[in-house]
């Protein structure tokens, strides 16, 4: 997703230009996303802040990807986006329900005809979750309290077998209310 640049405000993001689907990108050569450079046509020269979304959609899901596709119109805030895309459906289960961004918008100036290097992107998890499955006979089982140990605040897509040294762990504590 590709945004204007708000210079007189503190050179930010501004109103969304366009949206490049995955379809009007070329994958590094292997095609291994993480393994190489991801190249795509701006169509246009200037100054522009990009947003990577990641998993916004179920692969092969029309009907979720239009839905989605629809509500990032020209024009729409910054503020706005992340909105859309911090509120839309998780599916039950599975990797590709975690909607991904960068860890910030990343700038990028371009000329018509010139290939620009935005550098690294670096995306984050939005949201995480995990299941409680009861395997005892009708209402026996009652949670009340989640405790979370060792909690990564950062997103590993491939993680090593424990949690890397730089990982924000601790102790969260979250309320069931009875009602989970």
């Amino acid at each position: 997703v590709v945004f204007s640049n708000n210079s007189t405000a503190g050179d930010t993001p501004s109103a969304l230009e366009k949206v490049i689907t995955e379809e009007n990108i070329v994958m590094p050569a292997g095609g291994n996303p993480y393994d190489g450079v991801i190249k795509f046509d701006m169509e246009a020269a200037g100054t522009y802040h990009m947003e990577v979304i990641a998993n916004g959609y179920k692969p092969g899901d029309a009907s979720a990807k239009a839905a989605l596709l629809g509500k990032l119109t020209p024009g729409l805030s910054y503020a706005n986006f992340q909105k859309i895309v911090f509120d839309r459906a998780l599916p039950k289960h599975g990797e590709s329900g975690f909607a991904m961004l960068g860890t910030e918008p990343v700038k990028v100036t371009t000329e018509q005809g010139k290939t620009a290097n935005a550098g690294k992107i670096v995306l984050r998890r939005l949201a995480c979750r995990f299941d409680v499955f009861n395997k005892l006979l009708g209402d026996e089982l009652v949670l009340t309290k989640a405790t979370l140990q060792n909690q990564i605040q950062k997103s590993y897509l491939l993680t090593q077998t424990a949690v890397p040294a730089d990982a924000d762990g601790g102790i969260q504590s979250y309320e069931a209310n009875n009602d989970w």
